[in-house]
């Protein structure tokens, strides 16, 4: 079982190691993507703990953070729908494996929104 440092950064969505996990501190960790409020998209992010803040900063958007101290939280159910934004990154199916999707299949779908905006959403295959 592998352990991590409490505070320090997670360098998320480089994409080290294994496709879906980055090197942190020597070790392997899963790599994670956040949910945006914004747009409900989901981004690559770094986490860093602060003392008692989590700061969220998007890889593509290193400028922009989110930040959350342990006490901000009403109560365990905001803290819950909090987690709910994070998961690890979820695998993109590519043009060749199309083969292998089939109704009931959750899938990361890109959306092109502009010439250079193209955001990931989840979808489950209907028909």
């Amino acid at each position: 079982q592998r352990r991590f440092p409490r505070s320090g950064e997670m360098a998320v969505g480089e994409r080290k190691g294994t496709p879906y996990s980055v090197e942190f501190a020597g070790e392997i960790a899963p790599a994670i993507e956040y949910q945006s409020p914004e747009d409900d998209a989901w981004y690559s992010v770094r986490l860093r703990l602060d003392g008692e803040s989590l700061i969220v900063s998007y890889v593509e958007f290193p400028n922009e953070t989110v930040e959350r101290a342990a006490g901000s939280f009403q109560d365990s159910g905001e803290l819950d729908a909090f987690l709910e934004t994070f998961r690890l990154t979820s695998e993109q199916l590519q043009d060749g494996q199309c083969r292998k999707a089939f109704e009931g299949v959750s899938v990361c779908a890109a959306h092109r929104v502009g010439e250079d905006d193209v955001r990931f959403y989840d979808a489950v295959i209907e028909a």
